[in-house]
């Protein structure tokens, strides 16, 4: 099947489908409930993996390696045995792989392939589980090196964003529910999929309590909105500035949502974003309709 030619897709997108290829990794039970063609686009035969098959061994290894390089640095590389029970057999992984010989060498060198040759090494990739609710996922893992592809080319901007919104149309997600780090760069692309809703500000659950959780819905308006590179609509309402890294803000904006019952109320607006003394900042506004983004 071909790409769906209705999207809108600009050429920093376009790029990532020219450079890249796609793949999936998928136990056999569960790949009769995905749709193998998002938005039409083919996934090779030989690039879709099953985690329960020797086969793949190679690749889970290549994974395992992308997570730890997208978020070893701070402190969360996946475990193994969380990567595979909770990602790899109760749902399915989308991404794009590159041809080894078009990676930064010192990428290549991480990968344990130091000569260029057409080695595929996933270079992004998104999963998100699903929950007690059949309307909602929750997301799992974002990973993407695309500066690291063809990086005398300027790289491949946008490689995160396409992955993401074409493995929620791979999985057929409605609404996602998600968490990330206030000053995560990955949030400039996650409020892309807006409105994106604030449901926790401060998460002593969470091994980082400066952890936001989020939810917006996902209709294929929104995500061919997102893959053609249009902005969200604006959110409406009172704005405030929160410090990425300041607690005490955090947990008075945690104790407001608990207090005022509506945890939908503020919504994500920015990225986080450096104040004039570098410290990172996210602008969240007060939205006047409390319900969820999903209006549910």
């Amino acid at each position: 099947m071909p790409l769906d030619p209705t999207l809108q897709m600009p050429a920093r997108f376009r790029k990532v489908l020219e450079r890249c290829r796609p793949f999936i990794l998928v136990t056999r039970e569960n790949r009769p409930f995905i749709d193998e063609h998002p938005f039409g686009l083919d996934v090779p035969p030989e690039l879709i993996f099953d985690p329960m098959s020797l086969r793949s061994a190679r690749f889970l290894d290549h994974l395992e390696k992308l997570d730890a390089l997208s978020f070893g640095p701070h402190g969360m590389p996946m475990p193994r045995w969380v990567f595979y029970d909770c990602a790899e057999v109760p749902t399915a992984v989308f991404g794009f792989v590159a041809e080894a010989k078009l990676l930064a060498p010192e990428m290549r060198h991480a990968f344990g392939v130091p000569y260029p040759d057409d080695t595929p090494i996933p270079v992004s990739m998104y999963m998100a589980v699903p929950t007690i609710d059949p309307h909602v996922f929750f997301g799992h893992n974002l990973s993407s090196i695309g500066r690291s592809v063809e990086p005398h080319e300027g790289g491949l901007s946008g490689l995160g964003t396409v992955t993401k919104a074409l493995c929620m149309k791979l999985l057929r997600i409605t609404s996602l529910v998600a968490a990330t780090q206030w000053d995560s760069a990955a949030l400039h692309i996650h409020i892309k999929f807006g409105p994106v809703a604030v449901v926790t500000a401060y998460t002593p659950a969470h091994t980082f309590p400066r952890t936001l959780t989020y939810r917006h819905e996902v209709t294929d308006e929104t995500l061919r909105r997102v893959l053609a590179g249009e902005p969200p609509p604006p959110t409406e309402g009172a704005s405030r500035t929160v410090r990425a890294h300041d607690d005490l803000a955090l947990q008075a904006l945690q104790e407001e949502l608990e207090r005022d019952g509506t945890p939908y109320r503020y919504r994500v607006a920015t990225g986080p974003l450096p104040d004039e003394n570098g410290q990172l900042e996210v602008r969240v506004v007060r939205s006047a309709d409390p319900r969820a983004p999903t209006g549910r």
